[in-house]
């Protein structure tokens, strides 16, 4: 079906009334990209918020709708006296984790075996990249990114562990998407 017509203060935002009434199954509705460039950390076993994101669509959500998250970020740890260990993200629909809820949806380690011994690991990294797509709890959700370590070691979403100057940033990105039912 063609658009004939546009009407309003300019094109931008397709609003969910048209897409509902035009767009099939698997359509993307309304899309968005965002990136931090600031930093997180924790020592939790368990999934934490990153308190980078609490990303909202612009629209309200159809009820039949799913949504796509798609997210990239770079992980940093200083040397703790153990071999590569994995460290896991994943993404939240408010509290909820809806990726492999054990797993996660990435792992990576930059704990490299044979650096064991030395203090440069504080300046290696490894990017984490993963993608989920889930029913959401409501019309408005929170879509959050979580990461957890293991046994307790210091973890960095965001560059390197050492964080001390520009060099060793890295930015986080998170994208969503609505997808028709």
């Amino acid at each position: 079906m063609a658009l004939t017509k546009v009407t309003g203060a300019g094109i931008g935002t397709v609003t969910n009334q048209f897409a509902d009434a035009n767009m099939s199954a698997g359509s993307i509705l309304q899309m968005k990209n965002l990136v931090v460039t600031n930093s997180a950390t924790t020592t939790s076993n368990s999934f934490t918020d990153t308190g980078l994101f609490a990303a909202q669509f612009d629209n309200t959500l159809l009820s039949s709708s799913k949504v796509f998250a798609m997210m990239h970020c770079t992980i940093g740890q200083p040397y703790d006296g153990s071999w590569a260990r994995l460290n896991y993200i994943t993404i939240f629909d408010g509290s909820t984790n809806v990726g492999n809820v054990s797993y996660g949806i990435a792992a990576g380690s930059p704990l490299g075996g044979s650096w064991s011994g030395t203090q440069y690991i504080q300046y290696d990294n490894c990017p984490l990249s993963g993608s989920v797509i889930f029913t959401p709890s409501s019309t408005n959700p929170t879509i959050k990114l979580a990461y957890k370590t293991f046994n307790n070691v210091s973890l960095r979403i965001g560059g390197n562990h050492n964080y001390g100057i520009s060099a060793y940033y890295a930015a986080t990105h998170l994208m969503i998407a609505e997808i028709g039912g």
